[in-house]
């Protein structure tokens, strides 16, 4: 019923919610705690997408990803409001949890869509194909 193409791509869609799913209940364990207010030590914000700022935390620096307009508002000596994940060992913005609920949304789609046999996509395209192509007649 299932192609071999398939089933890795249901596979990888549900390693992929399974993942974000982690990441979705670690943070949002970490939205209920208090966060802090760390100084930015060092700034990158170049005109691609690798802007980030660095701060130092028990004698490690550590990488903080962000889009460009908001890495420009954090420059060196300014302060940063994070919640720092000792068990995993890495910060979080505070955000609400819209990215991580945006992409456990996202590959929950996609592996929903997975599941559905390609054959019946086929013929669903198929039967769409023809109703437009016997309306231009």
């Amino acid at each position: 019923m299932y192609s071999k193409t398939q089933l890795v791509v249901m596979s990888l869609t549900g390693f992929l919610v399974l993942y974000s799913f982690f990441f979705f209940q670690q943070n949002s364990k970490l939205e209920k705690k208090n966060s802090n207010q760390y100084t930015v030590v060092k700034q990158f914000c170049g005109g691609t997408k690798n802007n980030r700022v660095y701060i130092f935390y028990r004698e490690k620096l550590y990488k903080i990803w962000m889009v460009n307009k908001e890495c420009l508002n954090h420059p060196v000596g300014s302060k940063l409001e994070l919640i720092y994940n000792s068990q995993w060992d890495y910060f979080y913005r505070p955000d609400g949890l819209k990215g991580d609920t945006r992409r456990l949304f996202l590959f929950s789609i996609l592996f929903i869509l997975s599941i559905i046999p390609y054959k019946i996509y086929i013929s669903v395209l198929t039967k769409i194909k023809a109703r437009i192509w016997n309306r231009r007649r």
